[in-house]
């Protein structure tokens, strides 16, 4: 979509002005991402296990993007049931596709599902 605005020019300044307006289009080149995985994501505990999530961007980048995140618990516990992650990706331009892994930690307990 473009968005068109006008400029309106004075002569407030020792210059001559030829035209009194111009034209300038601003394209929306907005840039999305997605995660590809569902968010909660379904994993069985295990040793060695990890959830991997696919972050895509909507088009490829003309500069660097960068992109923070950070797991939030809801009824898992960061150090117990995962390993707290975060940080931020990087996205220069070309780029499409980065990955977050999660580690899953093992407790050996019998216990409900949790998220």
């Amino acid at each position: 979509m473009s968005v068109t605005n006008a400029l309106n020019v004075n002569n407030s300044l020792p210059l001559s002005i030829s035209g009194a307006s111009a034209y300038g289009y601003i394209d929306d080149d907005d840039v999305t991402l997605s995660i590809s995985n569902p968010i909660p994501a379904t994993v069985t505990e295990g040793v060695g296990v990890s959830q991997v999530y696919t972050v895509t961007l909507s088009a490829s980048p003309t500069f660097p993007i960068s992109v923070q995140y950070q797991t939030q618990p809801s009824s898992a516990t960061a150090g117990s049931d995962y390993t707290l992650t975060s940080g931020t990706l990087l996205f220069s331009p070309g780029e499409l596709t980065k990955t977050i892994t999660v580690p899953i930690i093992n407790d050996f307990l019998n216990e409900c599902p949790e998220s």
